[in-house]
């Protein structure tokens, strides 16, 4: 299940994700930011989509997840999901995804 997956890539984020703070942020900040993205996944029906390529994968990137763009390191800034089988109602999850742009 994909709930389980969340919970696994979270778990490898708080091992791997150290030394952040060198590039101004914080590892709490980076957690929330793939919590975020990954509760989005759920919410939106992600295991129904066209394409997820990568989502949760252990040891991925957030960055090398479809659809999403990054200006720097992990720092999502612009969801590219159009066409992609979206359902659901979005709540307010993408607060801890950090600041995107149109």
């Amino acid at each position: 299940q994909f709930e389980h997956q969340v919970i696994l890539f979270m778990a490898v984020e708080l091992t791997n994700r150290v030394g952040f703070e060198t590039y101004g942020y914080s590892r709490t900040e980076v957690l929330l930011h793939a919590f975020g993205f990954c509760m989005f996944f759920l919410e939106m029906g992600g295991v129904d989509w066209i394409s997820y390529d990568n989502w949760m994968e252990p040891n991925s990137n957030i960055c090398e997840w479809s659809g999403l763009s990054c200006v720097f390191l992990d720092k999502v800034d612009r969801l590219i999901l159009a066409n992609n089988n979206l359902q659901g109602t979005l709540s307010g999850i993408l607060q801890y995804a950090g600041s995107l742009r149109n």
